[in-house]
């Protein structure tokens, strides 16, 4: 059965994709200003990456988001990205486009907090990207992997450009 689906979201929301949920003032984001805002951190299990016309690495996957709203994270303020949703299920969080179409889900059980965050301002910051410390490197224990070294990770990940963002409709 051939499916509906646009090869490029078939990608994105093909499988499962690792996620945290985070308060804004979670020392893992190592950000200056911490925004208002929960974050949900979503880095994709298989990478696609290409070199662009420039010369420039880019993650296919993160380009797909970028190209249908997303902004490339590089600096603040990520902007809100009209009729994209966060949906809450029993066991998951999924990034919706204005179709109700998935794009994105993990398996993720925010806390109480997030979860009221959420609520109070109707918006979760979405950050999407190899590099943002949602999952440890191979080889080294994620009790090991630190608030620390997640920031740096998400750092290093901005600044090559490999990360995007939106702040995006909370539906719980």
């Amino acid at each position: 059965m051939a499916s509906t689906l646009d090869p490029g979201r078939m990608l994105l929301s093909g499988g499962v994709t690792p996620g945290r949920a985070v308060l804004g003032t979670d020392p893992a984001l190592g950000l200056a200003q911490p925004p208002v805002l929960p974050v949900l951190l979503l880095e994709p299990v298989e990478t696609f990456m290409a070199v662009d016309p420039t010369g420039r690495a880019c993650e296919l996957q993160t380009e797909l988001l970028i190209q249908q709203g997303f902004q490339r994270y590089e600096q603040d303020p990520v902007e809100p990205l009209p009729g994209w949703t966060v949906r809450r299920t029993t066991s998951q969080l999924q990034v919706c486009d204005e179709t109700g179409a998935l794009w994105a889900h993990a398996y993720v059980r925010p806390g109480r907090r997030w979860l009221d965050t959420a609520s109070a301002h109707g918006q979760v910051l979405v950050v999407y990207g190899t590099l943002v410390g949602v999952r440890a490197p191979r080889g080294v224990p994620t009790a090991q992997y630190a608030a620390i070294h997640r920031a740096a990770e998400l750092q290093t990940g901005r600044a090559r450009g490999l990360v995007a963002a939106a702040v995006l409709s909370w539906r719980p």
